[in-house]
């Protein structure tokens, strides 16, 4: 369990030693309590924790007014916590504190121990004190908490496991109940494995759902699959049902493959767009097949464009076949559009040349047009010529168009003379006006020059 005592209270110790003997009383009032603190005080230093006790019990009979005071009570509790007496008899002490002096320094000090004697009051069967700590856990160091949890699943045994349980269900907080949930993804345990099922089921946290949902990831068996294609379904948070498909496909099972057809074909559009995807990140061939067989058989556009996402995940030849299939085939050319914007984003296959044939077709201007964008993200020389080739012939005006804007985000110096030349020459004027705004764009020497000699023409 994490330590009572936090390192911020090590270190007050060593500075308050520093700070009494530093006090020069003024009147002898002030002297006496400082005389008798510092006396007290000294049987902290010495671990004395029993004449402590005494001596900070008697400092408050004596002088209970003194600017001391709260402290002196938090160090007569301090000596408790480390001495012999009952817990709940040193619980009592911190809170006699914490009514009594609420504006004290060492308020959270002494709410982190009641806390944690609670705690520990709570697991032997006397659950009432928790209630009286409610509200404490702001006063807690929520990296402190997770760096000591982390190291109890790194430690592993049954024990280990079941303070993280506890301290989860006594932790209010949704956003560090998240945190502390995460931590169990690497925990192997039929009992870790239930209590996760029960966290993403249950929970009033969506955060706290989605955690134990991306820990159940690890974890194997049909039980679990279960529960996470009722998620996927059921769950009244969307953001919870699209990290159950997530979770689904991260499982390496293509028996899940149907289940997420499934939610494609039932769910809002939303989450099954969500679905979708997940097959495509799954890199499985029935489930490639599968999307393949959704496209044809999908009656919605925003399906199909999902589809065409999802395939293009795959990012292979067979991909590539189907995106190539979709741009020359399909009748919508949004659709078509979709496909080529898919073609941009693929790192290891050579779509350059895919795109200069798309761009000098003749199929639907807006389809060449994107490709035409895409070609201005290529970054290639045989990019910029096919560029400045569409730029000087093609009969479309607003391809010209796309093919200027395209050529100004290639940052390559190449595509200065063909901008120069349609700034100079095209016959429409927003062509041109086009190249002179994708000359400052490019941003270089050689552009700006161009751009001066126009003002010269």
């Amino acid at each position: 369990m994490l330590s009572s005592r936090p390192l911020h209270t090590t270190f007050v110790v060593c500075l308050s030693a520093v700070l009494i003997v530093a006090i020069s009383p003024t009147t002898s009032t002030a002297a006496e309590d400082a005389n008798a603190y510092r006396a007290a005080y000294s049987q902290i230093l010495d671990e004395n924790w029993r004449d402590a006790i005494k001596a900070f019990d008697q400092f408050l009979k004596t002088h209970p007014k003194s600017a001391w005071a709260d402290d002196a009570a938090f160090w007569a509790c301090y000596a408790r916590e480390r001495s012999d007496e009952p817990m709940a008899e040193t619980f009592n002490c911190y809170q006699r504190l914490i009514n009594r002096w609420p504006d004290s320094e060492w308020i959270d000090d002494a709410k982190r121990s009641s806390l944690a004697l609670a705690r520990k009051l709570s697991r032997q069967g006397r659950p009432e004190y928790m209630e009286r700590v409610s509200g404490y856990e702001a006063a807690e160091d929520p990296e402190a908490i997770l760096a000591v949890l982390s190291a109890l699943v790194d430690v592993g045994d049954e024990e280990s496991v079941q303070v993280i349980l506890e301290r989860i269900d006594n932790t209010e907080n949704a956003r560090l109940r998240a945190k502390m949930v995460s931590l169990l993804d690497d925990v192997s345990s039929p009992i870790v494995t239930e209590r996760l099922i029960g966290f993403a089921r249950d929970d009033p946290s969506p955060e706290v759902q989605e955690e134990a949902i991306e820990a159940l990831e690890e974890h194997p068996g049909e039980e679990v699959t279960a529960v996470l294609v009722e998620l996927a379904k059921t769950a009244g948070n969307r953001d919870v049902r699209e990290t159950a498909i997530d979770a689904l496909s991260e499982r390496d099972d293509s028996r899940v493959i149907p289940l997420l057809l499934e939610i494609a074909a039932s769910a809002d559009p939303e989450t099954a767009e969500e679905a979708i995807h997940a097959l495509g990140d799954m890199e499985d061939q029935r489930a490639f097949d599968a999307l393949r067989d959704l496209y044809q058989s999908s009656t919605t556009r925003r399906e199909k464009e999902a589809v065409i996402d999802a395939i293009a995940e795959y990012e292979s030849s067979a991909s590539l076949a189907f995106l190539e299939e979709v741009i020359w085939n399909s009748d919508d050319p949004e659709l078509a559009e979709s496909a080529v914007d898919a073609l941009e984003d693929f790192e290891h296959l050579p779509v350059s040349p895919k795109l200069v044939e798309i761009a000098k077709s003749d199929l639907d201007w807006r389809v060449r047009a994107t490709a035409v964008e895409a070609l201005g993200e290529m970054e290639s020389t045989a990019a910029v010529s096919a560029l400045g080739d569409i730029l000087s012939t093609s009969q479309e005006p607003r391809l010209r168009i796309a093919a200027a804007e395209a050529l100004g985000e290639t940052e390559d110096d190449r595509a200065v003379q063909h901008l120069i030349a349609a700034a100079r020459g095209d016959a429409d004027d927003r062509v041109r006006a086009a190249a002179v705004r994708a000359l400052g764009e490019l941003g270089s020497e050689g552009s700006r020059d161009a751009l001066i000699k126009l003002l010269d023409k």
